[in-house]
């Protein structure tokens, strides 16, 4: 799997060389924001787990290579912080006791893309649409918890609790996804950019199975709630470029 990213990365990289490596080009720095929207392949308990969809930021760089004022050719080079993120309720009527959990992972994400953007004239702005393709590496480099109970009057005995959480912290996974968007381009020289796009994973960012466990014994009576997980995070996100030339 190593290979085969290396592999299409440096294809993208000559490809991109080869297309921009002329004079009439743009090139442009990015940021932008996006909501991580998780995609679970397997089945969830929705009575106590429910996915959340967090914000996260990225940042990156645009070379475009301009065929004529309405087609161009693009390189992306974006650098995200994705997220996958779970809350937990114990949602338990015979436990006189109410706890909410958040817990998730965080992925370091490193992208190429190439595409093809199509202009359209509107006034003295270009509107635009573009699709695109490429290549993810993608690190798990951070797990977080937190949350909260609280006991109401009827409780009369002690409650105990124990959790296990395995997010396999440290795994890589290099994946192929894609790009639609749409947006606006203006300023006097046309070097701002405004627009709104949507990162569709073709591969599962996860390579092994991320496991939550939360264990409750009241009055000699035990509740075990899992969850298991592996899937796609989908990223639409919002997105400033300026183009330095």
């Amino acid at each position: 799997m190593k290979l085969s990213f290396k592999t299409a990365a440096a294809t993208l990289f000559f490809f991109s060389i080869q297309c921009f490596s002329q004079s009439d080009y743009s090139l442009g720095i990015t940021a932008g924001t996006g909501m991580n929207f998780y995609r679970n392949n397997l089945s969830v308990d929705k009575n106590h787990f429910r996915s959340n969809k967090p914000i996260s930021f990225y940042f990156g760089a645009k070379l475009v290579k301009n065929l004529d004022e309405e087609n161009k050719l693009f390189a992306d080079l974006i650098i995200a912080r994705k997220k996958i993120q779970y809350q937990y309720n114990l949602n338990e009527p015979e436990i006189p006791f109410t706890n909410e959990e958040i817990f998730g992972q965080k992925y370091d994400c490193i992208s190429v893309f190439v595409g093809y953007r199509r202009l359209f004239p509107l006034r003295e702005r270009y509107i635009y649409i573009e699709g695109s393709v490429g290549a993810d590496y993608n690190n798990n480099v951070m797990i977080y918890n937190e949350g909260n109970g609280q006991s109401n009057e009827n409780l009369t005995e002690t409650v105990y609790y124990e959790s296990f959480y395995n997010t396999h912290i440290g795994e890589k996974s290099y994946t192929i996804s894609s790009n639609i968007g749409f947006g606006l381009d203006f300023g006097y020289r046309n070097q701002y950019d405004l627009g709104l796009s949507v990162n569709i994973p073709i591969q599962k960012i996860q390579t092994k199975e991320s496991e939550y466990q939360s264990s409750w014994n009241y009055k000699n009576k035990t509740y075990v709630h899992q969850l298991k997980y592996i899937g796609n995070i989908y990223y639409p996100a919002l997105r400033f470029t300026y183009y330095l030339f």
